[in-house]
């Protein structure tokens, strides 16, 4: 077991269950799924884009912090069990790159100036720029869910992305509807 390190608690998301079913930091269990990263990592990198110079200096800008990527990474525990599916490692960059997409978009949303410690992309680009380049991570994704080939994920995977949508939607909509009442 690695020893703990209190740094690496940021959330009380990073916990997980390990093999005595017991609810643990992320940071205490053995983490063999890590040497995964680095293809997860391939699969994100500005390699895998568009050749357009503005298109891989925006998503290289957003991809440059490493974060958590915690949801890939439960997406990798979740599915260790069965190491031996090619599958396991797209999917986990399919959730990050689903997950960033929707960040983008929100910073448009909410107007945000900063996102993880950086500028948004809103900022230094413009709202335009924010919800297209959302828009072309979105389509990565979308292309990723294609190569794996399960239609079963491919719904559940849209689906999800048309609940975000909509529930970003309804009070974008509310407000509007409230201050044209007045």
């Amino acid at each position: 077991m690695k020893k703990f390190n209190p740094r690496c608690m940021t959330t009380d998301t990073q916990m997980a269950i390990n093999n005595r079913n017991q609810l643990m930091p992320c940071c205490f269990i053995d983490t063999p799924f890590l040497v995964e990263d680095p293809t997860i990592k391939k699969l994100l990198s500005v390699s895998n884009i568009s050749e357009h110079k503005s298109i891989k200096e925006i998503y290289k800008y957003i991809f440059k912090s490493d974060g958590k990527k915690i949801r890939a990474r439960l997406n990798l525990i979740s599915s260790s069990i069965n190491r031996k599916k090619k599958n396991r490692i797209k999917l986990a960059a399919i959730i990050e790159l689903l997950h960033t997409a929707t960040l983008v978009h929100d910073d448009v949303v909410d107007d945000s100036s900063f996102r993880r410690g950086n500028e948004s992309v809103n900022n230094i680009w413009s709202n335009a720029h924010g919800v297209l380049i959302g828009d072309y991570i979105y389509s990565k994704a979308f292309i990723y869910m294609v190569d794996v080939g399960k239609k079963e994920i491919l719904k559940e995977l849209a689906s999800a992305t048309n609940d975000i949508s909509q529930g970003e939607l309804i009070p974008v909509s509310y407000t509007h509807l409230r201050a044209h009442e007045t």
